[in-house]
């Protein structure tokens, strides 16, 4: 079992929750089993927890899954958070644990890396709550205009505008294109 917790603020009631994901980075793993990730219904402490003090979750909370395997594994608790925001749920944060830990006769073992792990290089590995807001009542936007004719781009150039290529992008030192704008096509127009 694994257990992570995340600070969710409540001060947004005018925006609606449109997805809220939950990121651990597994860096150990049995195949073909299936995780879930439960809400804790008590507080608990990283310096003190044990297997012997470790919090219950949450009576009744329903499990979002997401299965075994390597990299970033992702969660839907888009659920456990409207719950959380709503003062249904504390927030306690998550319990990770396999569908069936009580395997004996397979076994199986999931690791996680924690926010403690150093970022050395910097490949990210951070355990990640992705909450993504929509402001209540918000139309959806227009569908992006297509671009018009072809334009020749540089290295580094910002794309603010829907844009169709004119030509390769290669040998950049930095950048190649930057988008500077949403909701814009970029049409790579069989170049590279």
């Amino acid at each position: 079992r694994a257990f992570f917790r995340f600070p969710i603020a409540n001060d947004a009631s005018h925006c609606v929750l449109e997805s809220a994901t939950l990121r651990l980075y597994s860096s150990g793993r049995t195949e073909g089993r299936t995780l879930q990730a439960v809400p804790l219904g008590e507080a608990w402490k990283e310096s003190s927890l044990t297997w012997a003090n470790q919090p219950d979750p949450y009576p009744g909370a329903a499990a979002a899954t997401a299965a075994a395997g390597e990299h970033y594994r992702e969660w839907d608790v888009k659920a456990h958070v409207e719950a959380i925001r709503a003062t249904e749920l504390p927030n306690n944060g998550w319990v990770i644990r396999d569908e069936h830990e009580s395997d004996t006769l397979e076994g199986g073992d999931q690791t996680f890396l924690s926010r403690e792990m150093p970022q050395d290089p910097p490949e990210v590995t951070l355990p990640e709550l992705e909450l993504r807001y929509v402001a209540a009542g918000t139309p959806a936007p227009a569908p992006p205009l297509e671009p018009v004719g072809e334009t020749t781009v540089h290295c580094g150039q910002v794309i603010t505008e829907s844009t169709k290529l004119a030509n390769d992008l290669t040998g950049c030192l930095t950048e190649g294109l930057a988008i500077g704008a949403p909701n814009i096509v970029l049409d790579l127009n069989g170049h590279t």
